[in-house]
């Protein structure tokens, strides 16, 4: 977690809150592990009025991990702005299981869910004691990730730019 130099106005604003937080019901279900979780939109629809309430704010910001071609894994950054200016924020990285635009979104699906989550102390998973990471750490083929690389957004604005300056001359 990181955080403004100073957090004087945030904190008493986050536990107030924090007290305001009503239980998020467990909305959706999983059909591949038949879990139940909570969904994005479900703690969305919670925690804004309570955020604004209390002057704060969160946004979510994304960064993709590539190798060579294919996005390993996201990267999401959650954070929550006072009106003061002060912030906490946190990060969570989730792999990119499959190389398809179903597969990214569901990854920075998973993300913002857990980022937002962690971020607020939120419980919006069933809780089953790591069992079904064990589990997946077993089925799945170990990816190894290599050093961090450009990522899409940047590779993006790189070509875009490059293409500005050869129309130019």
């Amino acid at each position: 977690m990181t955080m403004s130099e100073t957090i004087g106005a945030i904190a008493p604003a986050l536990v107030k809150a924090q007290a305001e937080i009503r239980p998020i019901v467990k909305d959706s279900t999983n059909p591949a592990f038949r879990s139940k979780y909570t969904s994005l939109d479900a703690i969305m629809e919670v925690v804004r009025p309570v955020l604004a309430k209390n002057g704060l704010i969160v946004v979510q910001s994304v960064l993709d991990t590539i190798d060579g071609e294919h996005s390993i894994s996201i990267t999401v950054e959650s954070r929550v702005i006072h009106s003061s200016g002060e912030w906490i924020a946190g990060v969570v990285q989730v792999p990119v299981m499959q190389q398809t635009s179903h597969g990214f979104g569901s990854a920075l699906s998973y993300g913002r869910r857990y980022s937002l989550s962690a971020l607020l102390s939120l419980a919006s998973d069933e809780d089953d004691d790591g069992n079904g990471a064990a589990q997946q750490q077993q089925a799945r083929p170990q990816i190894k990730p290599g050093p961090p690389q450009q990522t899409t957004l940047r590779k993006l604005r790189t070509d875009l730019t490059r293409e500005v300056s050869i129309t130019i001359r």
